[in-house]
């Protein structure tokens, strides 16, 4: 089988972007995806300035990205526990 989500996780500068733009242009290539660009966003792009914002933007974001190969850069900062280097939400969304 094709296996179409995966985790790239490494250091910083080792390429992490390039082979997302490799790996989309086979899976176009294959017939697999329908567009061959590559969305990057950061975890900023997704928190909302109020309450409910946070999955608005979420729900953009994703239907944005459908069929292209879609990479969410520094993903450890959405997690919420602080010793991970992640942010803390005060509305726990």
């Amino acid at each position: 089988p094709i296996i179409r989500q995966c985790i790239h996780y490494s250091k910083i500068f080792t390429g992490k972007t390039t082979v997302a733009k490799i790996y989309g242009q086979l899976l176009t290539e294959m017939g697999l995806l329908s567009k061959s660009e590559v969305i990057v966003k950061t975890p900023s792009d997704f928190r909302g300035s109020v309450l409910g914002s946070s999955e608005k933007n979420t729900r953009d974001i994703l239907r944005a990205a459908e069929g292209n190969v879609f990479l969410i850069d520094e993903a450890y900062a959405l997690c919420t526990n602080s010793e991970l280097g992640g942010w803390s939400d005060p509305y726990g969304t």
